[in-house]
């Protein structure tokens, strides 16, 4: 499926300074070895992991002990709440083979980002908090849920015609930057 695959860790330092800060960076993280780690990556590689965080950065906001971001904000048909995540790292990148139907329609690099599993919370409308297996969680309002670990899913990108796309409907796309009346309805502070 996956002609080849490259997984390294990247650090936090490098990863969210290379998308403008949209990252936590860790102190116990020093710069000096994400240079050699981000060496590993191609260029593209690297210009895709960049792309796919910079467009994370648009739904996710720093707020209280990490990311946040709101899902189902104003919809009076769905639950409507928070999800913080400590962290929001990437895992690795998967280059996928182009066809040559990929290069006739102009695709100069597809494949996905994979991210590393993060302590995730919730708060809002009751609901189950999502998590990784084998967690029963429940969000109420008025409090944020206890935390439990999460691996968002991976976001499938691909560079065509010099402009990036990206899989729109994963966990870490499909909500938007909280507002000051997203806490409010949740009733709780960022």
């Amino acid at each position: 499926m996956f002609a080849r695959g490259v997984f390294l860790a990247i650090a936090l330092s490098m990863a969210f300074m290379t998308c403008g800060g949209c990252g936590k960076s860790d102190s116990g993280n020093s710069g000096g070895s994400s240079d050699s780690q981000s060496a590993a990556l191609s260029p593209d590689e690297k210009e895709a992991a960049d792309a796919v965080l910079t467009e994370v950065k648009k739904h996710w906001t720093r707020a209280g002990a990490g990311y946040v971001c709101a899902y189902n904000s104003g919809n009076a048909f769905a639950p409507n709440y928070l999800r913080e995540l400590r962290d929001i790292a990437p895992r690795g990148v998967e280059s996928r083979e182009l066809t040559a139907a990929d290069k006739a329609n102009g695709v100069q690099w597809a494949g996905s980002i994979n991210f590393k599993k993060a302590l995730s919370r919730e708060a809002g409308e009751s609901g189950i908090v999502m998590a990784d297996w084998g967690n029963n969680v429940t969000r109420t309002k008025g409090r944020w849920s206890q935390w439990v670990d999460l691996t968002p899913e991976s976001i499938r990108a691909q560079k065509a015609n010099g402009k990036w796309q990206f899989e729109q409907q994963t966990m870490l796309l499909v909500g938007t930057q909280p507002t000051p009346g997203d806490f409010q309805n949740a009733k709780v502070q960022p």
